[in-house]
C-alpha cells in the first residue's frame, strides 16, 4: 500500500509513515488478543482486576483504554517523521513515546475504575503498559528499515542494469563503427587496388600475344578474370557481410538491396505495413543502426538457411508492427516453401541460435515455425518498439 505525501504525491517517506503505523497497529492487535484471552481466563477462574470480578464489558473497556494511547503514540511517532531519525534519536524516541502511551493507559485505567493506583502497583502498571507500544514501534521500524533496504537493492539492481545496457550499447556502436570502416576499406581501397591490378595484367596481354606466346597470354587473361571475379564477388560479399548495403538508409532499403542480390531462380516478394514504414522512416527513424544491423543479420541467415538447407524456391519477407507477448514490437517474418524435414529445429550451436540469444538480450525474440499442411517454414523475429500514434 502507498500513501500520498505533501501535495498528494506518493513518496518513500509517506510510505514509511504508513508502514510503521500498519506494522505497529497489527502488533497491538496481537497484544489485545493475548490480553483478551487472559481476561477470559480470569473470568473462568473468578479473578478480576484489582479485586473486582472480571466481565466481558470490563475486558473490552480495559483493552480499549490500553490500546488507544498506544495506537496514538505510534501515529504520533510516524507523523513527526520518526522513521527518518538516526539511531540516537530513535533510541530516545523508543523510551519517550512508549512511556507516553503507558502513562495515558494508566490515567485511563484510573478514570475507568475510579480507583487510585500509586506506589508499586502504579509502577507495575506503568511498566506493563510500556511493552505493547515499545514492541509495536520496534517491529514497525524494523519493517520500515527492511523496506528501505529492499528499495536500495532495487535501485542498485536498476542502476547496474542501466549501466550494463549502456555498456552493451557502446560496445555494439563500436562494433558497427569498426565494421563500417572495414567494409568501406574493402569496398573502396581494396577494390580499387584490384581494379588497378587487373588493368595492369590486361595491359600485359598484348605483349604476350606479340611475342607469339599463346600460353602466357591465356594465363594472363585467366588471371584478369580471377581478379575481377574476386573483386566482384568475394570482396563485395565480405564488405556486405561486415556492413550490409543500405543499412544507413533504413531497414527496408537494406532488405530490398539484399533480396535483389538473390538468384533469379528464387521468387522473392516482400511487404511492409504502414506502421512498420513509419518506424523505419528515414526522416524520423525510430530504429537505431544496431537494431537494423541485427534484424538484417537474422534475415540474411534465415533466407540462407531456407535456400541452402530447405532448397526453397519462394521467399516472402514481411515487416509489421504488432503485439508480441502483450508488448508492441517490430516483427519481421521470412516465409519459404523449403522442405519441412530439413532444419525443422534450431540447433543450440547454430548461427540462428546465437542470433536468437542476441535478439533476447535486446528484449526481442526469434521463433522458427514449420508448416503443418505443406512444405515451408516461417522464421519470425522481433524487437520491442513503442506503438506509433
Amino acid at each position: 500500500m502507498t500513501a500520498p505525501g505533501p501535495g498528494g504525491k506518493v513518496t518513500p517517506e509517506s510510505n514509511d509513515r504508513l508502514a510503521v503505523i500498519e506494522a505497529g497497529l497489527v502488533t497491538l492487535a496481537f497484544f489485545a488478543l493475548v490480553a483478551f484471552t487472559q481476561w477470559v481466563t480470569f473470568a473462568v477462574m473468578g479473578v478480576g482486576f484489582v479485586g473486582r470480578e472480571a466481565s466481558f464489558s470490563e475486558a473490552v473497556a480495559t483493552l480499549g483504554i490500553s490500546l488507544v494511547p498506544s495506537g496514538a503514540v505510534i501515529v504520533l511517532f510516524a507523523w513527526v517523521g520518526g522513521t527518518r531519525w538516526g539511531l540516537g534519536r530513535r533510541a530516545v524516541a523508543l523510551l519517550v513515546f512508549p512511556l507516553l502511551g503507558s502513562a495515558g493507559r494508566l490515567a485511563g485505567l484510573r478514570l475507568h475504575w475510579g480507583e487510585e493506583l500509586s506506589g508499586l502497583p502504579a509502577v507495575a502498571e506503568l511498566a506493563n503498559g510500556l511493552v505493547a507500544p515499545l514492541l509495536a514501534l520496534v517491529i514497525g521500524l524494523y519493517y520500515v528499515d527492511a523496506q528501505e533496504r529492499a528499495r536500495r537493492i532495487q535501485r542498485l539492481i536498476a542502476q547496474r542494469e542501466l549501466e550494463a545496457q549502456r555498456a552493451l550499447g557502446d560496445l555494439q556502436a563500436e562494433e558497427l563503427r569498426v565494421r563500417q570502416e572495414v567494409s568501406h576499406a574493402l569496398h573502396g581501397r581494396i577494390q580499387q587496388r584490384l581494379v588497378f591490378i587487373a588493368a595492369r595484367l590486361a595491359a600485359i596481354v598484348p605483349w604476350a600475344e606479340r611475342d607469339d606466346d599463346a600460353s602466357k597470354a591465356t594465363e594472363l587473361r585467366e588471371l584478369v578474370e580471377e581478379v575481377d571475379e574476386l573483386r566482384e564477388t568475394a570482396v563485395r560479399e565480405l564488405s556486405h557481410h561486415l556492413y550490409p548495403t543500405g543499412l544507413d538508409i533504413g531497414l527496408h532499403a537494406a532488405i530490398q538491396l539484399y533480396l535483389a542480390r538473390l538468384p533469379a531462380a528464387i521468387a522473392v516478394t516482400h511487404e511492409v505495413s504502414d506502421a512498420a514504414a513509419e518506424v523505419d522512416d528515414v526522416t524520423n527513424p525510430q530504429l537505431s543502426t544496431a537494431d537494423r544491423f541485427l534484424l538484417v543479420s537474422v534475415l540474411e541467415e534465415g533466407v540462407t538457411n531456407a535456400v541452402k538447407h530447405g532448397r526453397a524456391t519462394q521467399v516472402h519477407v514481411g515487416l509489421d508492427l504488432a503485439e508480441v507477448e502483450d508488448a508492441p514490437a517490430l516483427v519481421v517474418e521470412v516465409r519459404d516453401n523449403g522442405l519441412t524435414e530439413v532444419g525443422s529445429e534450431i540447433s543450440p550451436l547454430s548461427s540462428l541460435a546465437r542470433l536468437r540469444a542476441r535478439m533476447e538480450s535486446r528484449g526481442g525474440g526469434l521463433a522458427l515455425v514449420r508448416s503443418e499442411h505443406d512444405d515451408g517454414a516461417t522464421l519470425r523475429f522481433w524487437l520491442p518498439r513503442p506503438l506509433t500514434d
